[in-house]
């Protein structure tokens, strides 16, 4: 069964153009983004449009973040052989 829906034209034109840059129509764009349940877990789906989003190598850390517990961690994980930034 089918539904109408009254969109303001600014309004469907930006829905419109946000579904063609992914390449779905406006009712799976808004489909896609409707929760498809009520756990607090994120989909699959709702983390793929973040992978790749940024390179965090090239991103200086932000030394406010430092505690002295991360002061060991990293410590701990160079005489691993791991490279801290």
């Amino acid at each position: 069964m089918a539904h109408t829906l009254e969109l303001p034209d600014d309004l469907y034109t930006k829905l419109k153009e946000a579904a063609e840059t992914e390449g779905v129509s406006p009712a799976q764009w808004i489909g896609a983004r409707l929760p498809h349940s009520f756990d607090r877990q994120p989909n699959r789906e709702t983390l793929d449009r973040y992978i790749g989003g940024f390179d965090s190598a090239t991103q200086a850390p932000d030394p406010n973040y430092r505690t002295p517990f991360g002061d060991i961690v990293a410590e701990k994980l160079g005489k691993q052989g791991l490279e801290i930034p």
